[in-house]
């Protein structure tokens, strides 16, 4: 499943979800009485129906004991690392509430590709996905795509995936 935040464009997004040949969850602002033919969930700070998606801001951990069913942008902190780990916006007690909460950890490849600072960003990614992993936390590999053009293929997301999952790159 791919996460994308449409802009009156939906049918742009369908035809190039229908070119990559999978499937797309649309991502809106919250607004009471919403209704959509295609698979949606809302931007919220507390759980909602359908599906609810929270952009990380700094401190979190409310938001994480509320529980919602999407987290992403964790690493996206303005904060500098420290010395020897990185200021990745997760811990162990947030991968154990989410865990418990039965949260998922989204990983944006829009976001990485954006970054001005790669290296630093695919750092906290990766200590965040270990922590997910360690803590039996679910994890989405997603293009958060603001335009289709942002659509990834799963082939594309699968590998990276695989640079999330591996210890060192060099």
């Amino acid at each position: 499943m791919d996460i994308a935040f449409p802009k009156n464009n939906e049918k742009e997004f369908l035809k190039r979800t229908k070119e990559l040949g999978k499937e797309t969850r649309f991502i809106y602002p919250f607004k009471k009485k919403f209704k959509s033919t295609h698979k949606y969930g809302f931007l919220s700070d507390k759980k909602v129906a359908p599906y609810s998606v929270y952009l990380s801001k700094q401190n979190d951990r409310a938001v994480f004991e509320k529980g919602v069913d999407l987290i992403y942008g964790l690493e996206l902190s303005k904060r500098a690392d420290f010395i020897f780990h990185r200021n990745s916006g997760m811990n162990q007690v947030l991968a154990k509430i989410a865990q418990v909460k039965g949260i998922t950890i989204g990983f944006s490849f829009s976001d990485f590709m954006k970054a001005k600072n790669k290296a630093r960003l695919l750092g906290r990614m990766q200590q965040n996905y270990r922590l997910c992993k360690k803590y039996g936390v679910k994890t989405l590999i997603a293009s958060f795509a603001h335009t289709p053009e942002e659509l990834q293929d799963k082939t594309t997301l699968k590998s990276f995936k695989q640079i999330l999952e591996k210890r060192k790159l060099f």
